[in-house]
């Protein structure tokens, strides 16, 4: 449980409660009971994980749900690692990621399992319509949701070539 720090979030398989800090930054030691329990959900939304960190997470075999909004440091080579969840994965949340451009998007094809996928906001992906299509093709079981994008006006500058 390394990646436990005071902006991290996680939930064990069979629990309900979250297990994260309180009001002085202090995380209950009560999550030492589920040492031996896999994790299900990790919630690093706002934090700086990076592709380094994400080995911290490489023996939760059983990782369901990532969610990473707003991580300033997750690029495509942070995606590209995603594939050792490949076979447990269905929910991930890359929303408002400013380092991840269409190309990092391609190594999602590996999560076979994937249900759900939030790529809102992705400053980097000029022709939002077109990667919703590619990732809709790739990844044909998935919810996927593409928020903020003005879809019309990068329609036309495809069309036009701008």
């Amino acid at each position: 449980m390394m990646f436990l720090t005071k902006r991290y979030f996680c939930r064990f398989v069979g629990q309900t409660e979250w297990f994260r800090t309180n009001s002085r930054g202090k995380f209950n030691w009560d999550f030492l009971n589920h040492k031996d329990t896999p994790v299900e959900e990790v919630d690093m939304s706002n934090t700086i994980i990076n592709y380094t960190g994400l080995s911290n997470l490489e023996r939760q075999r059983h990782l369901r749900t990532l969610k990473l909004q707003g991580c300033p440091e997750v690029d495509d080579w942070f995606l590209a690692g995603l594939h050792r969840f490949q076979d447990s994965m269905e929910e991930l949340d890359i929303s408002h990621c400013p380092r991840i451009t269409a190309g990092g998007l391609a190594a999602l094809r590996n999560l076979r399992g994937l249900k759900r996928l939030n790529v809102s906001s992705l400053p980097w992906i000029s022709t939002p319509g077109l990667v919703i299509i590619l990732l809709e093709e790739m990844l044909p079981q998935c919810q996927i949701t593409a928020d903020g994008y003005d879809f019309e006006s990068s329609e036309e500058r495809v069309e036009t070539g701008r």
